[in-house]
């Protein structure tokens, strides 16, 4: 989140991927909680590792 307040000026879009990385999943109907992270196959995933890679290398 630190990286993406150097870049994104809006605080809206900044809660919205707040929630999106604190918002849990469903496994068979079951919910579980996710306390960091985001899955594979979720549209904020292939941003937010672009973001990573930016700084990374």
């Amino acid at each position: 989140m630190e990286r993406l307040r150097q870049r994104i000026v809006d605080p809206t879009l900044l809660q919205l991927i707040g929630r999106f990385l604190k918002s849990g999943i469903m496994e068979e109907g079951v919910y579980f909680e996710t306390d960091q992270g985001t899955s594979q196959d979720g549209v904020l995933s292939p941003v937010l590792a672009n973001v990573y890679l930016h700084y990374a290398l």
